[in-house]
């Protein structure tokens, strides 16, 4: 995890990873990057980040899709979210 340009915390997880705030019922406001680049902005409770193994838990119980298994991905799902997607090209 990044907070302010400096990394504050690193987990290995297999199946998923959910980022929320401590306090109950309060939204934050969530950048996703994947490789430094941009993904979404995300005004939500928290986002659950899965591998396709820990798809068809809290991921699907949000709206995620079901990933196969020998699919190499990740899926990013907000939860009690506002999203706001990045410009297209040329702004």
């Amino acid at each position: 995890m990044v907070r302010g340009g400096e990394v504050v915390a690193s987990y290995e997880a297999l199946n998923d990873a959910v980022l929320t705030k401590a306090a109950i019922a309060r939204m934050i406001d969530l950048d996703a990057h994947v490789d430094e680049q941009f993904v979404c902005a995300y005004k939500a409770d928290g986002l659950i980040i899965s591998t396709p193994t820990g798809s068809t838990a809290y991921s699907l119980s949000a709206g995620g899709p079901i990933i196969s298994l020998p699919w190499p991905a990740i899926c990013i799902t907000p939860f009690a979210r506002t999203a706001h997607q990045p410009p297209g090209p040329g702004g």
